[in-house]
């Protein structure tokens, strides 16, 4: 067969009916989707925004000692613990909820006099630690108590200090590790609470 008896416009005639029939080469078909799959569903209620950085664990209030009468044996060391103790932990009940509420509402960080309360809350918190680890030459027997005091009272310093620069810088990150050094100063100051009862009679 000879190739050259198809002339070059009848091949051209060819190609163009073909493209004719299939659609430009560039046009992409369109995708019908359901518009059932698709519909959006009211809300039924406000959403609201919160910090990403709000701890989920909150400190609860720690309650004073049970330990108020009767000492199996006398001891100035345990009185001056249990005074200085209960004096701290009514300073934490206070300070507690300026130190929680900035991680969902950061707008009271902009109010002076909620801002001057919180320092001075946070103050005396702070008075009432360096009290208990003032406490000097504990007796070898309560080693174990005054370890606790003084892990309160670091952790305490470190809380005030995280508290101040969330509050300076308007950081919620530094508020966020004020609330995790609440949470475990209550936890010290449960165990400390224990183990102060243990010398105390029934």
């Amino acid at each position: 067969m000879n190739r050259k008896n198809i002339s070059q416009p009848f091949i051209w005639t060819i190609l163009i009916l073909l493209l004719a029939g299939c659609g430009s080469p560039t046009s992409t078909p369109a995708l019908v989707l359901p518009t059932a799959t698709f519909t959006p569903i009211p809300s039924t209620s406000t959403p609201t925004l919160t910090p990403t950085t709000t701890p989920t664990d909150t400190a609860t209030p720690i309650s004073s000692p049970t330990a108020t009468s009767t000492v199996a044996a006398s001891s100035p060391y345990l009185d001056e613990v249990n005074v200085n103790l209960q004096a701290f932990q009514n300073a934490f009940n206070n300070a507690s909820n300026y130190v929680q509420t900035p991680t969902t509402d950061l707008s009271v960080l902009l109010n002076e006099n909620w801002k001057q309360e919180a320092g001075a809350a946070l103050g005396e918190l702070n008075e009432a630690a360096s009290q208990l680890e003032s406490i000097d030459n504990p007796p070898p027997e309560y080693a174990q108590l005054d370890m606790y005091l003084k892990s309160i009272a670091s952790e305490t310093h470190e809380m005030v200090n995280n508290y101040g620069n969330g509050v300076d810088q308007l950081d919620p990150g530094a508020l966020s590790s004020a609330v995790n050094n609440l949470g475990n100063i209550s936890s010290y100051v449960n165990n400390a609470t224990t183990e102060l009862n243990k010398y105390y009679s029934p």
